[in-house]
């Protein structure tokens, strides 16, 4: 039996000041340290990028007409990204862990 992939998934990019960033950053270190397979999710993946950008648009707008409206797509449009990439990377890799 294969060893499982460690899908590390966060709305956050890695980078960044937060605690929450520094475990994530930390935890992949650890598991490429010890060449553990592992594959990172964040709704910030290259491909679903036209989709973050198309959020960011509109949420820009929505900030002038009305900043609950624009906090709402925020909240639902990384989800949505990082849905997209989840499932993108339990399809590639079924015997997988996520680690969230």
């Amino acid at each position: 039996m294969t060893q499982p992939v460690i899908i590390v998934a966060s709305l956050m990019r890695l980078e960044g000041t937060t605690g929450v960033q520094a475990h994530m950053r930390e935890f992949v270190g650890y598991l490429t340290g010890r060449s553990l397979p592992h594959e990172i999710a964040t709704p910030f993946h290259w491909p679903t990028s036209p989709l973050l950008a198309l959020f960011i648009a509109l949420r820009r707008v929505l900030e002038r007409l009305y900043k609950p409206a624009a906090v709402a797509l925020y909240r639902r449009g990384h989800s949505a990204l990082l849905g997209v990439r989840l499932r993108t990377l339990m399809r590639r890799h079924p015997n997988c862990v996520v680690y969230a």
